[in-house]
């Protein structure tokens, strides 16, 4: 089982921004990682919302996650967010594709 350690920052307005590698939404898709770190223990008890950022190769920033929420985030500058958590996930073989959410470049 391979494991992927992930940077989040908790805000007062109710979320939870996630830094995520890119390898890891290349590998299992962006839905399929925010859905997982919804799910993770933490992040229930926190009981707030997540969206994920990650960069891609050719450096966007791209957000996934609640629409109001990614269309929030793209006004953020990343650099001055202290993300003072860290989450890990364990993955295994699978898939869950229920959607809901927005992938959008920032």
């Amino acid at each position: 089982m391979r494991t992927s350690t992930h940077q989040i920052a908790v805000f007062e307005e109710g979320f939870t921004l996630v830094g995520v590698d890119w390898r890891d939404v290349k590998e299992r898709g962006a839905e399929k990682v925010w859905r997982a770190i919804q799910q993770h223990e933490w992040v229930q008890q926190q009981q707030t919302r997540v969206v994920i950022v990650y960069q891609t190769d050719d450096g966007r920033m791209r957000a996934y996650g609640d629409r109001d929420l990614v269309k929030a985030v793209t006004t953020m500058n990343f650099r001055e967010i202290n993300f003072g958590h860290e989450l890990t996930l364990e993955w295994s073989p699978g898939s869950d594709n229920d959607d809901g959410a927005s992938d959008d470049e920032l």
